[in-house]
């Protein structure tokens, strides 16, 4: 995927996660994690970082900002 798209994917997830925490509270943040980690999950599969039916640990470190560093570890079944 190409920066630009990523951007365009970024601000859909910020949307998204504003309009579900207004849902949920009102205001502030959600109250239902689980939401919030489908979102996440969704995310990371539309921007091809895994597949939707990844099994395994995405470490993502940043430094000033941005991505530094990605580890993904998959299990095997």
């Amino acid at each position: 995927m190409h920066i630009p798209e990523l951007c365009y994917q970024d601000k859909l997830l910020e949307q998204k996660s504003r309009t579900r925490a207004q849902k949920y509270t009102g205001q502030g943040g959600p109250k239902n994690v689980a939401s919030c980690k489908r979102a996440i999950a969704n995310f990371l599969a539309n921007t091809e970082l895994i597949t939707p039916d990844f099994s395994g640990k995405l470490v993502i470190s940043f430094k000033e900002g941005g991505i530094s560093y990605i580890e993904k570890v998959e299990q095997i079944k």
